[in-house]
């Protein structure tokens, strides 16, 4: 060995030997001090008002229609389960272990019950409401579990007369119109392309459905599901929501950290809303939901 190779060598070893590589504490993505949570690009977040611990991968939420509680479906790769809050006391008064899920969570207009989306089980679960407790009651399946039959239940909302829901599958590409009576399938339609979720417009008797990778809104029949219009959005659209006048649908696009704003009466975007922390932020890091 040279002495060049030597000097070398030993500094190498001086090196990591030091205790100064040691002194730094590793930190992991989660709560810190202060009511900070860190996430995993290093960013910390500080929410304003109250919090409350919920499930893995919390996906979507439904307020009942009294207002007093708020159901919570969290769909991870670990417990997947419901979480029940009272809002007057701001607690946790149930959890609901769950088998599959994903993001699909709506009340009938009465309150007496729940429906949520049953990823790839590829069903529609049925929950009682009583006082605020979840019972599970039957499932109404679209199809076979997977992976029999590829579907994987999404997005889903539920008509105002109580009668009738709709669902969509991310795998399948289809729209499905369930009647909660016969607790089946009435009829199904093929999508142009992969749903997100769908949202039933009370002033246009119309389907709103968002179409993850064709940045687009489809407006479907509510009894046929046969396709009324395709409005052109940014990229990724996910949640959908209408104002009360049904004048305007805000479409939150989640790779361009953007809100679309729809025209009803023109069906086309009228307005973009920027929502990026920082100007030219990275795509993709906000706007995946509403409410």
């Amino acid at each position: 060995m040279t002495i060049r190779m030597m000097i070398i060598l030993a500094l190498i070893l001086r090196i990591a030997s030091s205790p100064q590589l040691y002194a730094q504490p590793v930190s992991l993505p989660g709560p810190i001090a202060g009511g900070r949570t860190l996430l995993p690009n290093g960013w910390s977040l500080s929410p304003a008002g109250k919090h409350l611990p919920l499930g893995e991968l919390p996906l979507n939420m439904a307020i009942s229609p009294d207002g007093r509680s708020v159901v919570v479906v969290n769909s991870g790769t670990g417990r997947q389960e419901l979480t029940v809050i009272n809002l007057p006391s701001w607690r946790v008064v149930q959890r609901v272990p769950l088998h599959r899920s994903w993001l699909g969570i709506g009340f009938i207009p009465s309150g007496k019950e729940l429906l949520v989306s049953g990823g790839n089980d590829n069903s529609v679960l049925r929950f009682a409401v009583n006082k605020q407790r979840l019972t599970l009651v039957d499932s109404i399946p679209l199809g076979k579990p997977w992976p029999e039959n590829h579907i994987w239940t999404s997005g889903l909302c539920i008509h105002p007369s109580g009668t009738m829901a709709y669902a969509v599958g991310q795998e399948s590409s289809t729209i499905y119109l369930i009647d909660l009576k016969l607790k089946n399938v009435n009829t199904s339609a093929h999508l142009p392309g992969i749903p997100y979720t769908t949202l039933y417009s009370v002033k246009h008797n119309m389907l709103y459905v968002s179409i993850w990778d064709s940045k687009a809104v489809v407006l479907l029949d509510p009894q046929t599901l046969a396709l009324k219009a395709t409005i052109q959005v940014d990229d990724h659209p996910c949640d959908l929501i209408e104002t009360q006048d049904g004048r305007r649908l805000f479409v939150a696009c989640a790779n361009s950290n953007s809100v679309d704003v729809i025209d009803l009466d023109n069906l086309v975007v009228g307005e973009r809303l920027i929502c990026s922390l920082i100007p030219g932020a990275p795509e993709g890091s906000t706007t995946n939901a509403r409410r």
